[in-house]
């Protein structure tokens, strides 16, 4: 079963769900083999197979902002943030910052540690997405649920979406940062 994750609405001939603002995590009809009855399962098994597809974790350094890098030939990589915990060396309470650049790489960039300020993480991220121009250019935070963070940790489970939220970042010319983000992600901000 192949899952593709598609920018703005919705392709004909497929069934749909809302990954992320902007966002639809599809899975064709012919894939389905009409099987749409029981959504939260075509779904779980479509990520499932998309997860279990060989892939490589890799971890770059860009301006001194670790990221995370899950990619492989399959073009569903970004299910991979389903199971997030996964590819993260530590557990993260505040998430990371995530890209869906191209359909088969994820970028992740973990808060915590090394990458401490989310802010310059973001920045970081949005310069690689806009230069990829690939399914999205939009930074979005992960925010872990107790759920993902429950043993055991990075399971997949039925019904489950991940929390994904916008953020937007534009340095001023004259210094300082103009941030769009909600409430949750503005006091982490100012947390760290």
């Amino acid at each position: 079963m192949h899952l593709r994750i598609h920018a703005g609405s919705a392709p004909r001939g497929t069934i749909a769900r809302p990954f992320a603002e902007g966002l639809w995590e599809v899975v064709s009809d012919r894939d389905a083999g009409g099987q749409a009855a029981d959504v939260d399962e075509l779904f779980r098994r479509a990520v499932a197979d998309a997860v279990e597809a060989p892939h490589r974790r890799s971890v770059v350094q860009a301006l001194g902002v670790e990221i995370v890098q899950v990619h492989g030939r399959h073009p569903a990589m970004a299910a991979h943030v389903h199971v997030l915990p996964r590819h993260l060396d530590l557990l993260f309470d505040d998430g990371a910052l995530v890209g869906f650049p191209l359909p088969d790489l994820l970028l992740a960039v973990p808060i915590t540690g090394y990458n401490r300020h989310p802010l310059v993480g973001a920045q970081v991220l949005q310069a690689l997405l806009d230069e990829a121009a690939g399914i999205s250019t939009q930074v979005y935070w992960w925010k872990p649920t107790a759920q993902e963070l429950a043993p055991p940790v990075g399971a997949l489970r039925r019904g489950h979406r991940p929390d994904l939220r916008p953020v937007a970042v534009t340095p001023r010319r004259n210094g300082g940062t103009d941030v769009v983000a909600d409430a949750d992600f503005l006091e982490l901000c100012q947390r760290l």
